[in-house]
């Protein structure tokens, strides 16, 4: 999954995690587990995912100090899909105590069917581990509680992979490059004041709107700032032809 997700993205132009994961992961928070880490102090985030699909929501959404994660490997600035070399759980905690101060009252949150880094429990005053059954009983964070407003900018093309939603993706790829096709080939084809018609009925119909308010915004601009200059210009003559003596 790693692989397919990440293999040939600049590093420079992932936005993914910053943008559409954070409206996923914020959808899985649980109300009472929330309470629970925004009450602590310094919070320090453990995640067997790749730290740079984590990062981004648990430092900006959750207040976290420091995020401990797979890192991916990369190449001239690319993704190149495959995960480096897990570290041990003793570099990570002496990296991380370098950085941070450890006080003595630590808590750790976590589940009960995850395997443990017992390097980090070990440090830890008290331990907290959920169950499934536990989780499926909380209940979803409101929006109104997030720490920081979500701001989601395109829910078509960002879904849940779930095996029904991508049996559906999958489905309709053969359907969609087909329509495409036709779509092309047809406005190719066609002279520009048929083609509107005819591929508004294929579902362009907005974007067209879209297109023709965008131009006729343009226009008005310009013209809004041609009059204006006109005018600025006009009034200068005005100005100097009265200052010209009799």
């Amino acid at each position: 999954m790693a692989f397919l997700s990440f293999a040939g993205v600049k590093v420079e132009s992932f936005r993914i995690g910053r943008t559409v994961l954070p409206k996923f992961f914020l959808e899985d928070v649980g109300y009472e587990g929330f309470d629970m880490v925004m009450a602590c102090g310094r919070k320090i985030g453990v995640s067997d995912l790749p730290r740079v699909m984590v990062d981004g929501f648990l430092r900006y959404y959750l207040g976290t100090d420091e995020v401990v994660g797979r890192e991916l490997k990369v190449v001239c600035g690319y993704f190149v899909g495959l995960m480096e070399a897990k570290k041990a759980s003793k570099a990570c905690f002496d990296e991380i105590s370098g950085k941070h101060k450890m006080d003595s009252d630590v808590i750790a949150f976590g589940c009960l069917n995850k395997s443990l880094n017992q390097q980090f429990f070990s440090h830890c005053k008290a331990i907290y581990l959920v169950s499934e059954e536990e989780k499926r009983n909380w209940h979803i964070l409101p929006r109104k509680k997030y720490p920081t407003p979500l701001i989601f900018h395109d829910g078509r093309l960002a879904f849940r992979p779930t095996p029904l939603a991508t049996l559906a993706m999958f489905m309709w790829i053969p359907f969609g490059f087909i329509l495409f096709l036709i779509r092309t080939i047809l406005r190719l084809l066609l002279p520009y004041k048929l083609s509107i018609p005819i591929l508004s009925l294929t579902g362009r119909a907005a974007l067209f709107q879209n297109q023709i308010l965008l131009f006729l915004n343009s226009t008005a601009k310009k013209n809004q700032m041609v009059n204006s200059m006109f005018a600025t210009i006009r009034h200068c003559l005005i100005q100097s032809m009265l200052q010209l003596p009799s």
